[in-house]
């Protein structure tokens, strides 16, 4: 990689700054273990798209029915209002 030889490079032409160079190191090996992780989990996702279709064909359902009753709340509401003002 070429990150390591740069700080490698660094290492070799300013040993006094050998504790920060392994931080770099350090952090670049975090980073590519992340990394990694996120592609392994996108994998997965992706290998498994009936599921997500399946969950957002359900909240989408669950939406629809909860949508006419809170429609109707507020119509009755409206009308109450129009009916009875204040």
């Amino acid at each position: 990689m070429k990150v390591r030889e740069i700080l490698s490079r660094i290492k070799d032409l300013e040993p006094d700054e050998e504790s920060i160079v392994q931080k770099d190191l350090d952090a670049v090996n975090r980073y590519e273990q992340r990394f990694a992780s996120a592609v392994s989990t996108m994998g997965q996702r992706k290998q498994e798209p009936v599921d997500g279709i399946r969950q957002a064909v359900t909240a989408m359902k669950r939406l629809e029915q909860s949508a006419p009753r809170a429609q109707t709340q507020e119509s009755s509401q409206a009308n109450s209002r129009a009916t009875h003002p204040s």
